[in-house]
């Protein structure tokens, strides 16, 4: 975690090999919070055995990750949490009326570039699209994050390509798209690189991406 500064000092317990339930039995935590999807069923019955409160964080919308910030404000004994839900959600509904009635852009949003994954309408992040006026091209698929050929992913022309990276560092997974320049992405270079950090995580920042892609799709409509 990169943010706030202060939680890098924090002591780590988990990595992507998994998370380490003896260091956690021995920091005897007041909470465990955890991030549904991120983990197997068996993993959080295992975090459960330990025999300390949890709390399973899984917004599918931006709507509900306001929501989570309230019950984790109370869950936590935190008197600034209502407050934080309702800036959050102050900003959200300015977004979504600055950019309402304007014209739908698609966009794909790439997960991973081999094979190649996407997410469906389904995720959060398509919302994150839909605030900006724009259409995930794989919306209709049924698994949350899916994966998906060239021939699809041409064939629905999307006009803006994005990826995330932490710290929204350009890392080149869109180049692979640039040998195919009928896709009016391509043609018009609109491919962007969130920051993961900002967006891969269901907290306040995820308004900082959105407003960064909504610039960007802003641009898609000129």
């Amino acid at each position: 975690m990169s943010d706030p500064a202060a939680a890098r000092s924090l002591p780590r317990i988990s990595r992507a090999q998994g998370i380490d339930l003896e260091k956690i039995a021995a920091l005897r935590p007041d909470l465990i919070v955890v991030w549904g999807s991120g983990y197997s069923p068996a993993l959080l019955e295992a975090l459960r055995r330990l025999q300390f409160p949890v709390y399973v964080h899984e917004p599918r919308s931006l709507e509900s990750i306001a929501t989570a910030i309230e019950k984790l404000g109370v869950l936590t004994a935190s008197t600034g949490a209502a407050t934080i839900a309702a800036n959050f959600r102050s900003r959200l509904t300015g977004l979504r009326q600055r950019y309402a009635g304007r014209a739908s852009v698609r966009v794909f949003y790439q997960v991973w570039g081999n094979p190649i994954m996407t997410l469906s309408g389904k995720h959060v992040v398509s919302e994150v699209m839909k605030t900006c006026g724009a259409r995930n091209i794989f919306e209709d698929l049924a698994p949350l994050v899916a994966t998906v050929d060239v021939e699809s992913v041409i064939a629905a022309r999307p006009e803006v390509m994005v990826t995330a990276e932490p710290g929204a560092v350009d890392r080149g997974a869109l180049d692979g798209w640039r040998r195919y320049p009928q896709l009016p992405a391509v043609a018009r270079n609109q491919l962007v690189t969130l920051d993961a950090d900002e967006l891969d995580r269901a907290s306040v920042r995820i308004l900082d991406a959105t407003a960064t892609l909504c610039e960007e799709i802003e641009q898609a409509r000129r």
